[in-house]
């Protein structure tokens, strides 16, 4: 996630429940996203739809962590591994 004020609501809810979060990169190819989540063996991803850098508008955060999450095991949603989402 870029600065938004969603970023730190999201931090502040990983401290209360105890939660490790990691923040990586935005704008970090699908690839390279899959790799770090498959190191860090992340259960939980949380993204923005679309992200701005410099003069580029619209940069797709959400496709790429879509396609990041079809490669990474650790990663469940609704109890399934199946269909799996960015959430």
């Amino acid at each position: 996630m870029q600065m938004i004020p969603q970023l730190p609501v999201a931090m502040l809810a990983c401290a209360r429940i105890g939660a490790v979060h990691s923040v990586v990169f935005g704008a970090f190819s699908s690839d390279s996203l899959r790799d770090r989540i498959n190191d860090s063996s992340c259960k939980i991803l949380i993204t923005q739809d679309t992200g701005v850098r410099g003069v580029k508008q619209n940069i797709p955060m959400k496709v790429n962590a879509d396609k990041a999450v079809l490669e990474t095991p650790s990663i469940e949603i609704g109890g399934s591994k199946k269909n799996r989402r960015a959430c």
